[in-house]
């Protein structure tokens, strides 16, 4: 027993309370990691193993580490599997201190989840073994029921036409998959892979490989015809293929790549089987096999309560020109209360939701301005509780420390006084790594987390990744998950912006110089490549002038209301427009943030994303009320409709809206006979 108590001494837990506290989380994570780092390194042991040992020896290994070194079945199964699944992620998975028990819900995940879960584990949310299995139900689901869907149309369409010609095509297909990996496995080609090079050199082999696969694919065209007509629109036609829904718009896709291929018209990479977009010919030509669910896009939104309970409410606390508020807005909260400094900026706001209660945010006299919006909160929409507090432009936005602390003081204030179910705030990178922060709102009773959202997985034009404090009560904190995105869905500063780039300056050109100005802006675009833009602003307030100079011919030192001009074009290097900075930061371009006489570009620049203000909406939403959604068909939709709404404001004016697409979710939840309680049909 002596022994014992030498071997493991008492932890040295002495002082107040808290200080013991703080002891024993340090001395509890270093216990942590060494827990994975002894993982590893066994995963290693058995990995080296595997490597050395003669061919007739390796599959006896799982046998082996239970009889003869006494490891449970799933522990040698999980040890054996980890090269394979994991090695290369091991100093991750060490670095984030990733338990052993997550490790292996890892490894006998599938390949999607698994990769979902180590871009969590990489931007430092809390992964465990449920919340892989969770991903891990969510995403067999979704594949199941997209499997069903492609079983069914196949033996609806054999039953017209007989099973034998269902039994051909994907038996022809299979035999274009094995031709396009002959192919790909052409010397020349795996160069060019290794490369990246879109067009290698067409060798006499690899014509021979093409020939061989456009053969094939005039066979397979013959069945897949017979089964589902010659008659489709064109890829152009986005409407009429949507239209027809998963399975309706997969057959379109699958048709235009089978005929691509019969013509010999594609790229290698087309049919490299790294290539997983769901639309490409390879993505298609496995739908036809039987061997992939779907080829196409559209995911179908699913797993909707019969009822939300009620219709989640928020206050923005400090609402810049209305990014939060409308990406939450499109997550399906309902703003109650919006406080904005700027008269411009409220100017604006009412020109976009002339319903929204707008208040004269004052920084010297918060709790008054804040008492008098909880009044007309209760005024107009009685005694309710408060789901979310957040605000549209971080505390460190204001460059005069006195001003951004005042912020940051004052969203403590707001969230002591309203006491919501959750919030969120962002902050700068140095906030994460400051107690200061996060200790007002847990004195208050509030789990507090941070999160990192990589902007740029969601279809924002710019490299950056928020740190976003989120606080919540009641244990709602260990039930949010930050929705991802996976793949990503990337768009550069030439997608964002490039239709802007000389579109006033070249109509008003003489013909002289139309010709040089389209070669600037064509060079432009070369220059910037497929990049997305950098930080407007460092966390120091510094702007790396000279490298967006040289790397996009952009003037950063401030911004415009016009697009370049030619000698900007050419020589100096252009400054953003208003247009310009929304387009980069999500909004879109029907969300007016001018008022006639101001511009309000510094707000746009500084504000959260209106994206990366849905991604977290979102997550709290799943987090109350138990909903999965399918998070790409969400990020996939447009924030804003095109055709304008009528709504009468407050003053009984009848005035044109652009609303969001499903009205915060109502309209795609009404499809599903779903409705908010107290939700107008």
């Amino acid at each position: 027993m002596q022994g014992s108590t030498d071997r493991f001494p008492e932890p040295a837990f002495e002082g107040t309370a808290e200080e013991m506290l703080h002891l024993a989380k340090h001395e509890l994570l270093k216990l942590r990691e060494k827990q994975s780092e002894y993982f590893l390194r066994a995963a290693k042991a058995v990995e080296t193993l595997k490597a050395k040992l003669p061919d007739s020896d390796r599959f006896n290994i799982a046998t082996w580490l239970q009889k003869d070194v006494g490891f449970s079945a799933s522990e040698a199964k999980s040890y054996v599997k980890f090269d394979a699944e994991l090695s290369a992620n091991s100093q991750l998975l060490q670095g984030k201190r990733v338990s052993p028990d997550a490790i292996r819900a890892l490894i006998a995940s599938d390949s999607k989840t698994r990769s979902e879960c180590l871009v969590r584990i990489e931007r430092d949310d809390q992964v465990d073994a449920r919340v892989i299995e969770k991903a891990r139900r969510s995403n067999r689901r979704a594949v199941a029921d997209l499997a069903i869907q492609r079983r069914n149309l196949f033996r609806t369409a054999a039953v017209r036409v007989g099973l034998a010609v269902k039994d051909s095509l994907e038996a022809g297909a299979q035999s274009l998959l094995t031709l396009m990996d002959e192919l790909t496995n052409d010397p020349v080609l795996k160069e060019a892979d290794r490369r990246a090079q879109a067009h290698p050199t067409e060798t006499e082999q690899l014509l021979g490989a093409k020939e061989a696969l456009a053969s094939k694919a005039t066979e397979v065209v013959r069945d897949f015809e017979t089964l589902f007509g010659s008659t489709f629109p064109d890829r152009g036609n986005t409407s009429d293929i949507l239209a027809r829904g998963e399975m309706g718009a997969s057959v379109v896709n699958a048709w235009h790549a089978l005929k691509d291929l019969e013509a010999g018209n594609f790229a290698p990479f087309d049919v490299y089987e790294t290539n997983r977009r769901p639309t490409s010919h390879r993505s298609c030509v496995q739908f036809v096999a039987g061997s992939r669910a779907t080829a196409s896009r559209i995911v179908q939104i699913a797993a909707y309560p019969e009822q939300m309970p009620y219709k989640p409410t928020f206050i923005d606390v400090d609402a810049g020109v209305g990014g939060t508020a409308l990406g939450l807005e499109a997550a399906g909260f309902h703003a109650v209360a919006l406080l904005a400094e700027n008269f411009h900026v409220r100017n604006a706001l009412k020109s976009n939701r002339s319903r929204w209660k707008l208040h004269e945010l004052t920084r010297e006299g918060f709790a008054d301005t804040l008492s008098g919006a909880l009044s007309s909160v209760r005024k107009n929409f009685g005694k309710i509780d408060i789901d979310v507090v957040t605000g549209g432009l971080p505390w460190h936005y204001h460059r005069n420390p006195e001003r951004a602390a005042t912020a940051f003081e004052n969203a403590i204030a707001a969230v002591d006084r309203i006491r919501p179910r959750a919030f969120f705030f962002e902050g700068a990178p140095a906030d994460v790594a400051r107690q200061r922060i996060a200790r007002p709102f847990q004195d208050m009773g509030y789990d507090v987390k941070w999160h990192s959202i990589d902007a740029d997985r969601y279809g924002v034009a710019q490299a950056k990744t928020y740190k976003i404090l989120v606080g919540a009560r009641n244990d709602l904190l260990k039930d949010l998950v930050v929705p991802l995105v996976d793949p990503p869905i990337r768009r550069s500063l030439v997608d964002a912006i490039g239709n802007l780039v000389g579109e006033q300056y070249r109509e008003d050109a003489g013909s002289a110089n139309r010709d040089r100005f389209d070669k600037a802006v064509s060079n432009w675009r070369t220059v910037c490549g497929d990049r997305r833009a950098p930080l407007f602003e460092k966390p120091d307030n510094s702007r790396d002038v000279a490298d967006w100079l040289k790397d996009f011919r952009i003037d950063i030192r401030g911004y415009t209301n016009r697009p370049p001009t030619l000698k900007e074009l050419e020589v100096d290097g252009f400054r953003l427009s208003t247009a310009m900075l929304k387009r980069i930061q999500g909004f879109p371009d029907d969300w007016n943030v001018e008022d006639g006489s101001s511009a309000n570009s510094w707000e746009v620049a500084g504000a959260v994303s209106p994206i990366v203000a849905k991604v977290m909406g979102i997550a709290i939403l799943e987090a109350m009320t138990g909903v999965e959604f399918e998070h790409r068909a969400l990020f996939q939709r447009r924030l804003l409709s095109r055709i304008p709404a009528t709504v009468i404001d407050d003053e009984g004016v009848e005035r044109k809206e652009y609303q969001t697409p499903d009205r915060a979710l109502v309209s795609t939840l009404r499809k599903h006979s779903i409705r908010f309680v107290g939700d107008e049909p």
